[in-house]
């Protein structure tokens, strides 16, 4: 979801300086292709895509990560997944009666000591905000011409 994000970023400014040359601009495609294509195959608002070790760790991060990727590329969906509805659905699912969200490792899953009720609430707020600013252009990946290499 970094990498993503990373290079619909880059594409972002490099257009707003003028200096998208079409050969550069068809590499950040395939790599914002690829990218979100492996989003799409790994997508799962429910725990992160890498089960167990570090990757387990700051689950609402991940989910703010997809929101980053999503709301930067423009994109929809990720696969077959409306990453949106999905990740709100989740997220508004473990909401507390107080409108927080519970420290992580609550659940049972590994936990870092730092993912506390206070950061687990301000991830799941900046996705359900749609805090990350569309592009100003489209930022999927175009391709014109023959093939993508």
């Amino acid at each position: 979801a970094a990498g993503v994000t990373c290079l619909a970023l880059a594409k972002e400014r490099l257009w707003q300086m003028g200096a998208l040359e079409p050969a550069f601009r068809s590499k950040i495609d395939i790599g914002l292709r690829d990218g979100l294509i492996w989003l799409g195959e790994y997508f799962d608002v429910s725990r992160n895509p890498e089960p167990s070790g570090a990757a387990a760790l700051w689950h609402y991060y991940w989910i703010y990560g997809l929101e980053r990727a999503g709301s930067k590329t423009g994109v929809t969906y990720l696969g077959k997944h409306d990453w949106y509805r999905e990740g709100a659905t989740y997220l508004l699912a473990a909401q507390q009666a107080d409108g927080s969200w519970p420290q992580a490792g609550a659940d049972g899953r590994p936990a870092d000591h730092t993912e506390s009720a206070i950061t687990q609430t301000c991830f799941a707020v900046l996705f359900l905000r749609r805090a990350t600013a569309k592009p100003p252009i489209p930022m999927v990946p175009t391709f014109t011409g023959g093939g993508d290499k």
